[in-house]
C-alpha cells in the first residue's frame, strides 16, 4: 500500500475555487464583478491556500490593465502556493467554437505556467445533444492532450453529468483510451453524487490518476434541469445528501494528496458578501475533511 495511505495526520490543503467567491454565475458568462486582489485576501483570511482562475476573468483582469506579475505579487503576498486554472470549453468542436476553443486553450496554458497550476482541467460538451462519437471524442482528446504536454501542462477531465462525458466511467474511458500519460480525472461531489455514483468504486482507481477534486453538496431533490440545479443550488460541502465524508474518507485512504478546491456554485452562495461566501465555505470543507479523517482512523483502530 502507498505510504500516504491512511495517514490520518496529512494536512488536506483547500483551494478556493473560482465561482465560490466570484459572485457571478457560470450562465451569466464575463468576470467576477469583485476585485481581483479583494478576491484573494478574503480567501487568505478564510484559511485557503490556494484559489482558482478562470480563463474568461483572467482576459478581463488583462485588459483591466493588470499584468501577470502584478497578479502573482497579490497571490504571493497572500500565502497563496496553489493556483487551479479553468475551464476549457468546447475543445473537440469545428468552426467557431473550436477556434474560440483555441484562443482559451492557449491562454490557460500561459496561465498554468505564469502562476505555476501545472494542471488545468475540462469536460464534455456543455450543451446537451452531442452527437459525435466517443471514438472521435477520444482522438480530439488526445490531440489536445498532446498540445498540452508540449505546453508542459497537465489535464485534468472532470466528469460533468449532463454532457457526454457524464461519468467517471466516460472520463476514465477518455484518458485510457487517448493513451495520454498527462492527462488525469478531476472529480466533483456533485457530478458523481448526482449520477448516484457509488464512492466505493474509487477504490479501484490508481490514486495517481487523480488530479483534483472539488468539494460541494446535493439537495435531496433536484431543481429545474440537471443543468440549472448544478449552476443554481449546489449546497456547502456536508451540508446535503452526497456524502461528502465519505467520498473525502475515500480519497484519504487511497493516499489522494493532491489539493482540494471547494466549489459552491448557488443563488444562495452568490448573496453572499465576499467575506461570508470564503469563511463559510472554508469552514464547511474543513468539517467535512476532519470527519472524514476521524472516521478513518476510527475505522482502522487509530493506527
Amino acid at each position: 500500500m502507498d505510504s500516504r495511505a491512511k495517514d490520518h495526520r496529512r494536512v488536506t490543503v483547500l483551494i478556493c475555487s473560482y465561482y465560490t467567491v466570484a459572485g457571478v454565475s457560470p450562465a451569466a458568462g464575463g468576470f467576477s464583478p469583485r476585485p481581483f486582489a479583494e478576491r484573494v485576501e478574503a480567501c487568505a483570511r478564510a484559511g485557503y491556500k490556494g484559489i482558482g482562475l478562470h480563463v474568461r476573468d483572467y482576459r478581463a483582469l488583462r485588459e483591466r490593465g493588470h499584468s501577470d506579475a502584478d497578479l502573482r505579487a497579490v497571490l504571493r503576498d497572500n500565502g497563496m502556493i496553489h493556483i487551479e486554472v479553468e475551464f476549457l470549453l468546447n475543445w473537440f468542436a469545428d468552426g467557431p467554437l473550436g477556434e474560440q476553443s483555441r484562443r482559451d486553450e492557449d491562454a490557460l496554458y500561459h496561465m498554468a505556467n505564469s502562476f505555476g497550476a501545472g494542471v488545468m482541467f475540462t469536460g464534455g460538451d456543455l450543451a446537451e445533444g452531442n452527437e459525435m462519437p466517443f471514438e472521435e471524442l477520444v482522438r480530439r482528446f488526445a490531440v489536445l492532450a498532446e498540445r498540452a504536454a508540449g505546453a508542459g501542462v497537465r489535464i485534468g477531465v472532470e466528469p460533468c453529468a449532463w454532457t457526454n462525458v457524464a461519468t467517471l466511467d466516460d472520463a476514465l474511458r477518455l484518458v485510457r483510451d487517448s493513451g495520454a500519460s498527462n492527462a488525469g480525472l478531476f472529480l466533483d461531489v456533485w457530478h458523481l453524487a448526482r449520477r448516484g455514483f457509488d464512492y466505493k468504486r474509487l477504490r479501484s482507481i490508481d490514486p495517481a490518476l487523480i488530479f483534483g477534486v472539488q468539494l460541494d453538496d446535493i439537495a435531496p431533490e433536484m431543481r429545474g434541469t440537471m443543468a440549472e440545479d448544478c449552476l443554481n443550488n449546489r449546497l456547502l460541502p456536508g451540508e446535503g445528501v452526497g456524502d461528502a465524508v465519505g467520498f473525502v474518507r475515500t480519497l484519504l485512504e487511497l493516499g489522494v494528496d493532491c489539493p482540494f478546491s471547494v466549489e459552491v456554485i448557488s443563488d444562495a452562495h452568490r448573496a453572499l458578501s465576499l467575506e461570508e461566501a470564503a469563511r463559510v465555505s472554508f469552514e464547511a470543507a474543513r468539517k467535512v475533511i476532519n470527519a472524514a479523517k476521524r472516521r478513518s482512523a476510527s475505522a482502522s483502530g487509530g493506527r
